[in-house]
């Protein structure tokens, strides 16, 4: 898992807001990222494409520390898509404050959630080293809930940037990018608000995915 811990690195680095160069301590700056032209944008998408097994991870505010799920999703190089296939619904309950609407998200079911993968930069000059901007699909993700035999729906509405207070890193300005790197990737998903039945809640949750390609 050393790549792992290198991608979680660049992400800790990326996510406080500092820069690379900052970030490693270097005044070189051929370890600057460098800009993608639309033939490596299309090579970076063909080298991330396949299928992932992993977790997904958020700041739990019942136990009050990070907490994670298991997930699995796919990236397909055609269409730039990232499709988790088992997105937790209990996930979106932590940081709404109402009951009711907690106890309505607070439930095993699974949906399927849909990014964008837009390529952004190769890292530290290193062969694989992938960085790239995830864009949910439509900016939201909606689906519906049954509780006590009566359907609720649900809208959850996404940000690229947020600033959140957050178990993970604490309070800071959070960015959704993901990053790959010898079939391992990791890739953050900001939820700005929750919309159950036309009412809105803003629980300002940052969560992120990290596994490793299978296939």
């Amino acid at each position: 898992m050393l790549e792992m811990r290198k991608i979680t690195l660049f992400m800790l680095c990326l996510l406080a807001g500092l820069s690379l160069t900052a970030c490693l301590g270097d005044d070189d700056n051929s370890n600057a990222p460098k800009v993608l032209t639309d033939a490596e944008k299309a090579a970076q998408l063909s080298a991330i494409s396949g299928d992932y097994d992993g977790q997904v991870f958020f700041s739990n505010d019942t136990i009050m520390r990070t907490d994670s799920l298991d997930v699995s999703w796919r990236i397909t190089a055609m269409d730039s898509m990232l499709t988790i296939r088992n997105f937790p619904v209990r996930i979106l309950a932590n940081g709404i404050v109402n009951t009711e609407a907690r106890s309505i998200l607070n439930t095993d079911s699974r949906e399927m959630l849909r990014a964008y993968i837009i390529p952004y930069a190769n890292n530290y000059g290193t062969e694989g080293h992938y960085t790239f901007l995830i864009i949910p699909k439509e900016g939201t993700f909606s689906f519906t809930v049954e509780k006590d035999e009566v359907e609720h729906q649900v809208k959850v509405v996404f940000a690229q940037s947020m600033t959140a207070q957050s178990s993970l890193q604490g309070y800071g300005l959070f960015y959704s990018v993901g990053e790959y790197l010898s079939k391992e990737m990791m890739a953050f998903f900001l939820i700005k608000d929750v919309v159950i039945d036309n009412v809105t809640y803003t629980p300002g949750l940052a969560c992120y995915i990290r596994g490793e390609k299978y296939y």
